[in-house]
């Protein structure tokens, strides 16, 4: 798809001049590439994760190794998006901003995601 600033824009929801490195809770959505359900399904209204879910949750919840500033507090997977509320510690120590994390952990999902899809000789388009 090519982009076309006439059909293809989105308003930043971010706070204009807001330091987002700054200690401090955030609630965090992060949206599949066209709702693709690519984490699991509902069933009988239980998230039932596949091998993509169980990639993003072990992922997230791996994210407080990597990142010394960062904690996370709740999270749930759904079949095409993720929401959790995470916090960044205000710790006098040179920290990663929230856009480091995400782009971070999105980065990781999609790499593990990308390897099964290759283990089987298969095309996964985008995740993200």
């Amino acid at each position: 798809m090519v982009f076309n600033p006439e059909e293809h824009h989105r308003r930043s929801i971010r706070l204009q001049g807001y330091d987002y490195s700054q200690g401090g809770m955030y609630f965090i959505t992060i949206c599949c590439n066209n709702q693709t359900c690519w984490f699991g399904e509902i069933i009988d209204d239980e998230m039932v994760l596949n091998e993509y879910g169980n990639i993003a949750y072990n992922e997230w919840v791996k994210l407080s190794e990597r990142f010394c500033n960062f904690e996370s507090n709740i999270f749930v997977i759904t079949p095409n998006h993720i929401h959790g509320i995470i916090e960044l510690m205000d710790n006098n120590t040179i920290g990663a901003t929230i856009g480091d994390i995400i782009g971070a952990y999105k980065s990781l999902v999609a790499m593990n995601c990308l390897k099964i899809y290759k283990s089987k000789n298969q095309k996964m388009g985008k995740l993200w």
